[in-house]
């Protein structure tokens, strides 16, 4: 029967402002610390929370949507990216609170037919970038090469993100781009950056592979990216804006980098609720719960498929794991921009405060003796069967159940209006069957008796 877990708890303390964890060790080590007291991060807009509720961040919005359009967004959403600061004002007459975050690639220049917001408008520094060729790594070939990885048509340059590999360790990349972020994100009204891909490469040439980083899968290279995540994050923090990185899936047993959970104010987690392999799904879910325990942002984004079941499994992921400060977004598939713009009837679920908050040392602390993994919530239950089996489980107790089955929701159209969407509630028999690779919610009876 389900029943109750034990969970862990760390306490991660914070001085030397914007430091990592690795940095504060060494400080008390060597004495560093003084007991003056670290002065607060003190953004304009802070993150709400999310103890007993499902909150969204959409990825980006349309520079074209409708007044109505825009109330919407601003009013049911946490926040958004890629804003001119004219876009976000009028975003925040309908609520101030809305926050936005300012994009940029993170530890690879995109090559110059790439845009993005600086200084307030949609522009291209690489006329600048390119007069620094220090900051660029480069092959060992009689004729030097500049590294670079394809993503479809597009160069993604790799560059010396630390300034170890060219000998520029304090005037380099990693200085030229936090400065540029900070004056970006203050031009355009952001609240902080949302630093894309900020991961080691996956796709370089393999005509490449004679350079400092060798061949895949690039170990070598997470020592720079430790570098870059303690400088971004400490130069950030004192700007008091947010740097919150896209730390991609989590599922690559190679890449220990610490930055990842400690020198961030949150990440962002594309293509969570990984299903195909239950060893990786577990690695993940580890390591989303690392980033959580150190009080950090969790943003959990996938691109899906519209039908319930599939919302349902990546719903009952988020749920699974998700703490005061976390946020999602379920798009959907094949829209594009436009899909930005959605709502499905699910994020009105109300299920309360976890009856055990705490944050888990290890997935495994949930899972019960049949393979299901579960979460008990104030108002109800989630399960989740992240295996290829169907397994059973039996609820423990006289409580009675409902089963939800979300209906509906989708785009939202030019007046502001969402497709008819609604939470199908149905008895829910003491023997749950979970299909592989599945999530299941399930709403107490007195709960569902009052609908959100």
């Amino acid at each position: 029967m389900v029943g109750a877990y034990s969970v862990g708890r760390r306490i991660t303390p914070r001085c030397l402002r914007g430091a990592g964890i690795r940095t504060m060790l060494l400080a008390a080590a060597f004495g560093w610390m003084t007991a003056a007291p670290c002065p607060a991060f003190e953004p304009a807009r802070q993150f709400p929370d999310t103890s007993d509720t499902i909150r969204v961040f959409v990825d980006q919005l349309s520079e074209n949507i409708t007044r109505a359009q825009m109330h919407f967004a601003a009013t049911q959403y946490v926040g958004t990216q890629k804003l001119l600061a004219r876009q976000i004002d009028a975003m925040r007459r309908f609520n101030p609170k809305f926050l936005m975050l300012q994009y940029r690639m993170g530890v690879r220049q995109p090559d110059p037919s790439i845009l993005h917001i600086q200084d307030n408008r949609w522009a291209n520094d690489w006329v600048e970038i390119d007069r620094h060729d220090d900051w660029f790594i480069h092959t060992r070939d009689p004729v030097p090469k500049r590294v670079y990885q394809l993503v479809g048509k597009n160069r993604e340059y790799v560059m010396d993100i630390s300034g170890r590999i060219n000998g520029n360790p304090t005037n380099g990349w990693k200085e030229y781009w936090v400065k540029t972020v900070i004056e970006s994100a203050r031009a355009s009204h952001a609240d902080g950056v949302f630093a894309d891909s900020t991961h080691p490469p996956y796709a370089v040439p393999p005509e490449l592979n004679n350079s400092p980083l060798g061949a895949p899968p690039y170990e070598s290279y997470l020592q720079d990216l430790e570098v870059f995540y303690d400088y971004a994050y400490r130069e950030l923090d004192r700007a008091d804006l947010y740097f919150i990185p896209n730390v991609g899936h989590l599922i690559n047993t190679w890449d220990t980098t610490s930055g990842y959970y400690e020198d961030v104010h949150g990440a962002m987690v594309e293509g969570f609720g990984f299903h195909g392999n239950t060893e990786d799904w577990k690695l993940q879910q580890n390591r989303t719960l690392r980033l959580l325990r150190n009080g950090k942002i969790y943003i959990a984004q996938m691109d899906i498929p519209s039908e319930s079941r599939d919302r349902l499994w990546y719903l009952a992921n988020f749920l699974l794991v998700k703490h005061n400060r976390s946020y999602i977004n379920m798009f959907p598939h094949g829209y594009g921009l436009e899909g930005q713009l959605h709502w499905w009837p699910e994020y009105e679920l109300s299920l309360g405060r976890q009856v055990h908050p705490e944050v888990p040392k290890d997935i495994d602390a949930l899972r019960h003796g049949s393979g299901v993994y579960f979460r008990e919530y104030e108002k109800g239950l989630v399960l989740v069967n992240p295996t290829r089996s169907p397994l059973t489980v039996r609820l423990a107790g006289t409580q009675q159940y409902q089963r939800v089955t979300p209906v509906g929701g989708g785009l939202v159209d030019s007046l502001g209006r969402v497709p008819k969407g609604s939470l199908q509630l149905d008895p829910q028999p003491k023997e749950v069957d979970l299909e592989p690779w599945s999530g299941v919610i399930l709403l107490k009876a007195e709960a569902a008796a009052s609908p959100p």
